[in-house]
């Protein structure tokens, strides 16, 4: 073959490539058509910054509805209470359904429970002050260089000076006086109206000089803490 027409076939040869041939402009172009695209991260993260915006408003949303509903619901609770408190005619039907389910029983035993729950509650704190009462008395005589105190102004004005009082609170009314706090049994005896003593304790010197004592505590209606023995005290004697 002579050179010219050589020539010639590789001119054809080389116009007839293309990009993607072996043998073409680019010899390397399947290599770069099989590349993904850097754009497609980006508009993934746009969709998911959105989606993430979209959900937080939505949980801020659902945030204040809830808020709502709560302050809708208590207020709706506040006016029934009121309505019951002025008619009471209005627990009537409510009572005959819990009559005809039978659960009138069991809501009487849970009120029950309550009851005595709240009760004992009132007996643990007021227990504390009685307890308090007691190691005041037993210092007393090592303080004050007598027997027990004839009386609750007397123990006070002695363990006030001392710097041995640790009677600071009435648990049940907040009063923060030792005339709330701790008084005489004998004065509450004498009491027409024990609603004045919830709360407190009581002290009872026995003998003359006192040589004993006895410590009550009162409940929030002023009545005298009760066990299944009797009237519940704390004493120095057997």
């Amino acid at each position: 073959m002579r050179r010219g027409t050589r020539n010639r076939f590789r001119r054809k040869s080389y116009r007839a490539g293309n990009g993607n041939s072996a043998g073409g402009l680019y010899p390397y172009g399947h290599l770069q058509a099989s590349q993904p695209s850097e754009r497609s991260p980006i508009y993934l993260q746009w969709i998911l910054t959105a989606f993430q915006a979209l959900l937080e408003k939505i949980g801020h949303s659902l945030r204040i509805a809830l808020a709502l509903a709560s302050c809708c619901v208590g207020i709706c609770l506040v006016i029934l209470l009121v309505q019951i408190q002025q008619q009471p005619q209005l627990l009537q039907p409510l009572q005959r359904m819990l009559v005809r389910t039978g659960l009138d029983v069991p809501l009487a035993k849970f009120a029950q429970l309550a009851s005595l729950t709240t009760r004992s509650a009132e007996a643990a704190v007021v227990r504390d002050n009685m307890e308090r009462l007691r190691l005041m008395l037993e210092a007393f005589p090592v303080e004050g260089g007598h027997e027990y105190p004839l009386n609750v102004e007397f123990l006070y004005a002695q363990a006030n000076h001392k710097g041995f009082w640790n009677l600071s609170r009435n648990p049940l009314t907040g009063a923060r006086s030792f005339q709330g706090i701790v008084s005489d049994y004998a004065t509450y005896q004498q009491a027409y109206e024990p609603s004045n003593f919830a709360g407190q304790v009581l002290y009872e010197p026995l003998g003359h000089p006192p040589s004993a004592y006895r410590i009550y505590a009162c409940d929030k209606d002023g009545k005298l803490f009760q066990t299944k023995a009797g009237v519940f005290f704390l004493s120095n004697q057997n």
